[in-house]
């Protein structure tokens, strides 16, 4: 009995050090293609692409480097952090040239994503995904940022979206929506919607006050009609009125 307890305390030792040491990565995953627009105006660029049915919804990130050698990427939770699932991540140097995984030391520790760059100075950028047209993003790299939503998606309507931090200015640009920030040391928040889908939305809630009101009128005049109803058959009579009145031949 206490051989196997030993073994199962083992067990479970063994695999919180693994977790503390850090998890493994998906090396196909971190080595994919991809295209960045390096040359970014903000110190951050977030660009959103359309999703579909069929297809995840990702997100890419341009982080200018700046005196730095390494980035902890991570989302937060309810009760602990959430690493960032990076993909094809790639490095540009001040010069120009790209270089891919195999130059950066990517590792995860079950909170965060660490990655390591091959100089202090350069561009850094990797693809992720997300869900539910909601996007939330540390400010991992302090200072202005950018985020280009999908085409045909906003950020207006109060009610279907949610953006912050708020003090931010809002622009379009080849058909797509541009959010700009100075200055980011806040979580980041997307909240957007398809611009279909904010007329759908609001042509359902108009069309639902409208059956509402049309039911209330239909009621008040049905009342008012039962009202009539029993006017005209003698049965609408005030019952104090009818005690101090003497019975009929009584007068």
């Amino acid at each position: 009995m206490q051989r196997e307890t030993l073994a199962l305390v083992g067990v479970f030792v063994l695999l919180f050090t693994a977790g503390c040491l850090g998890a493994a990565v998906d090396e196909e995953a971190l080595s994919e293609e991809a295209e960045y627009e390096w040359d970014i105006d903000t110190d951050a660029e977030i660009r959103i692409d359309e999703s579909s049915l069929l297809t995840a919804d990702e997100f890419t990130v341009v982080y200018r480097i700046e005196n730095q050698s390494s980035i902890e990427l991570f989302r937060p939770g309810l009760s602990r952090d959430r690493p960032v699932d990076v993909r094809a991540v790639q490095f540009r140097y001040p010069n120009g040239t790209v270089v891919g995984a195999d130059r950066l030391g990517v590792e995860t520790d079950g909170d965060r994503t660490m990655v390591e760059f091959p100089a202090a100075n350069g561009s850094f950028a990797f693809t992720s995904e997300y869900r539910n047209q909601e996007l939330l993003l540390e400010p991992h790299v302090e200072g202005s940022y950018r985020a280009l939503l999908p085409p045909g998606h906003d950020v207006t309507d109060f009610l279907l979206a949610d953006v912050a931090p708020a003090d931010h200015e809002r622009s379009v640009v080849d058909d797509r929506v541009v959010l700009d920030w100075e200055h980011v040391d806040t979580t980041l928040l997307l909240r957007y919607y398809a611009t279909r889908d904010q007329y759908l939305f609001w042509g359902l809630v108009i069309g639902l006050l409208g059956v509402g009101l049309g039911g209330l009128v239909f009621f008040r005049r049905q009342i008012k009609r039962l009202e009539r109803f029993r006017r005209e058959q003698g049965l609408d009579v005030d019952v104090d009125d009818d005690r101090r009145r003497p019975p009929p031949g009584m007068n």
